[in-house]
């Protein structure tokens, strides 16, 4: 369209000029036109692949958010038996692997990984023959409070009601849910000391920011057995 609207505009202008004399304008008008209508081919291939980037901004999926609670988690729910597990649970888990953990002391158990891709999304251990806990590893799930892994422990500490544990490993529990924090390596010496007199007192902890390194985030947030 602009192409033809310039070659309509030099025709306009050469058909009123003279004839005679004007030939070597008429060329050199000639030539700006064929600039004029490269430099428009070339805009228009960058514009076509920016507009085609922004395509497949626009069209990219966004994940699907997740939140664990009291009923389950996604379209798994405490009490359902591993017998009736869904094969897929779109946006949270594509496959899963039951995997036998050999354990001399305590006796060999079951676990069921979930994974989406090549992610581990969550994990529910196997005591029973129905899901009674699962452990969570993707940022794409948070407890009701909006803990999520990934998660910065100095953010949770703001949260009221947060304790320290070593029950199950050490970790931290708010409302019904484990925090695992990824053990000695997040803690500061400080931090270490205080679990360590906590687990030989039998008592909790009571973290504060000084318990943690800067970096310290949480790994995963479980509920149940």
């Amino acid at each position: 369209m602009k192409k033809f609207i310039i070659t309509v505009a030099v025709l306009i202008f050469t058909g009123f000029a003279p004839v005679c004399g004007q030939q070597g304008l008429i060329n050199k008008l000639s030539k700006e036109l064929e600039k004029m209508n490269q430099q428009l081919d070339e805009f228009g291939k960058k514009l076509s692949e920016v507009d085609g980037i922004r395509l497949k901004e626009t069209s990219a999926t966004p994940p699907v958010l997740f939140i664990l609670d009291n009923v389950g988690l996604g379209c798994l729910t405490f009490g359902m038996s591993f017998a009736e597990l869904p094969e897929k649970c779109a946006g949270l888990y594509d496959r899963y692997e039951k995997v036998v953990i050999e354990d001399e002391m305590d006796g060999d158990y079951t676990l069921y990984d979930f994974y989406l891709g090549e992610e581990k999304m969550l994990t529910a251990p196997a005591y029973k023959n129905t899901i009674s806990g699962i452990t969570a590893y993707s940022t794409n799930v948070s407890t009701t409070e909006g803990v999520c892994p990934g998660m910065s422990i100095s953010k949770i500490l703001q949260l009221d009601g947060v304790d320290g544990s070593y029950h199950e490993g050490f970790g931290l529990i708010h409302k019904a849910y484990f925090i695992d924090f990824g053990g000695y390596e997040s803690l500061t010496e400080q931090g270490e000391k205080a679990f360590n007199d906590a687990y030989l007192e039998g008592t909790d902890v009571k973290p504060v920011k000084g318990y943690f390194k800067a970096n310290a985030r949480v790994v995963s947030i479980s509920m149940g057995e």
